[in-house]
């Protein structure tokens, strides 16, 4: 980066809206030209996603965030205080214990208020962030690098950062071999997830629950959290091997499949309102990098690839390449963050 514009006159073009992408767009703008940031989704969120199916919500990714890095600590104050993140109280049941018993989670949950993506959705306020924005190469144009896209015109920018899951990135990388090669190594778990809306679930005394069938590994009623709205919503979980061996299996199949997991488990007869399934194909790291973030000739690369698949890892990266960015990204620069 030694013949780069000083930083306070940089182009910064940012892939992906999720948690690393948008901390690391929210640290720069305060100190950069310009940053734009290039989502392909309708709205912010990534693994934070939320959807909303009729008059029930849904946060079908992230399930809730810990935060172990003692550079998010003065960032998670600030939410708290904000209102954006609250802790989810309640409790949990591990159905492979012999005898289960509803226990305080181990850690402290906190989530999204009113969904998971108002984390994204607030520290993005305020940014140039286009949706529905497909990119589909990144190019060498002179010191500069030219940002594709689907359905919009060419963007050039002074450096680029790529905060999107490690396949997706390595598609874009092939001009940058050596940022390349390290990312093509992550491999992600898959995972199918339901959405179940129903009526009433009378006489659950946990909020969620673990358990040994691979259709639902995990169970969650998404409106015990602070700030949903009144009614029965469930989010599910397939365990990896099993949402492998049903990749493509249809939606509707998968949902019944699912649905009659959360019956089996947790003794629910109700007939669901609503019903739906979505497929995340990079829902866990299983490998990442072990780098906080890669940086080389104006393109850098940050997100769960790097750090793992926790909310707090992506948010770390993110933080971490902004940093690297600031610094002048001097080579084998590594952020304090971990």
């Amino acid at each position: 980066m030694d013949d780069m514009k000083q930083t306070e006159d940089l182009r910064v073009g940012i892939i992906g809206g999720g948690p690393a992408g948008a901390i690391c767009a929210r640290i720069l703008s305060r100190h950069v030209g310009s940053v734009t940031v290039f989502d392909k989704g309708r709205g912010p969120g990534g693994r934070l996603s939320t959807r909303r199916i009729g008059s029930a919500q849904f946060d079908h990714g992230a399930q809730y965030m810990t935060f172990r890095y003692p550079a998010l600590v003065p960032f998670v104050r600030q939410w708290i205080e904000a209102g954006v993140i609250a802790p989810w109280i309640g409790t949990e049941l591990d159905f492979r214990e012999p005898d289960p018993v509803p226990q305080p989670p181990r850690s402290e949950r906190l989530v999204g208020v009113p969904g998971m993506n108002s984390l994204v959705r607030h520290i993005l306020q305020g940014l140039d962030v286009r949706f529905d924005a497909r990119v589909t190469g990144l190019h060498r144009r002179g010191s500069q690098v030219e940002v594709s896209l689907e359905s919009m015109k060419a963007e050039l920018f002074d450096l680029v950062v790529v905060a999107i899951p490690g396949p997706q990135a390595e598609a874009l990388l092939e001009a940058w071999p050596h940022l390349r090669e390290p990312v093509s190594k992550v491999e992600y778990h898959p995972c199918w997830a339901t959405m179940v809306e129903m009526r009433e679930t009378a006489g659950i005394p946990w909020t969620a629950a673990r358990t040994p069938d691979a259709r639902v590994r995990w169970m969650a009623r998404n409106s015990t959290k602070p700030g949903r709205e009144a009614g029965e919503s469930w989010v599910l979980h397939a365990a990896p091997d099993w949402t492998r061996e049903h990749l493509n299996d249809s939606n509707e199949q998968i949902g019944r499949w699912m649905l009659a997991g959360l019956r089996e488990m947790a003794g629910i007869t109700g007939a669901p309102d609503m019903i739906r399934s979505h497929r995340w194909l990079y829902a866990l790291v299983r490998q990442p990098v072990g780098r906080n973030c890669l940086l080389e000739d104006g393109v850098g690369v940050c997100g769960d690839a790097l750090l793992g698949g926790r909310v707090e890892n992506a948010l770390a990266s993110g933080l971490a390449m902004a940093e690297r960015i600031l610094s002048g990204g001097e080579p084998g620069f590594e952020p304090p963050v971990l």
